[in-house]
């Protein structure tokens, strides 16, 4: 099976809004062979970015995956998840906060547990 494809299309920028109308995030969307995908960003400026840098690997005719969507060379970013980069947080910040401090982050820190997000308070 191959891996990789050079059939790939670039969309525009597109502006997701809330309800209200306010612009929340901007999203790159892209095709490699019949897979589809997307990066969100808070900054256009990100986006843009992004899209520029797809944009200059399609052209220089750069093989893109098509597992992750991106040519070979693309910075791809660690996706840590909730919990560790929690448990980093508190680690680094633990020794330095009063007993007060240390309760109010362990409050803060079980709420998302409300949210569904698996989080278990110990």
């Amino acid at each position: 099976m191959m891996n990789y494809s050079y059939d790939v299309r670039i969309w525009e920028i597109k502006a997701r809004k809330n309800r209200k109308g306010r612009v929340t995030s901007y999203s790159v969307r892209w095709k490699v062979d019949k897979e589809e995908f997307f990066e969100s960003f808070k900054l256009r400026a990100q986006a843009d970015s992004f899209r520029s840098e797809l944009l200059l690997a399609q052209r220089a005719g750069e093989r893109f995956d098509l597992g992750t969507g991106l040519p070979p060379q693309a910075k791809v970013t660690e996706r840590v998840s909730w919990f560790d980069m929690t448990s980093k947080y508190v680690d680094m910040k633990w020794a330095d906060l009063s007993a007060t401090a240390r309760q109010t982050t362990a409050e803060a820190l079980r709420a998302p547990n409300a949210f569904g997000l698996g989080v278990v308070a110990r």
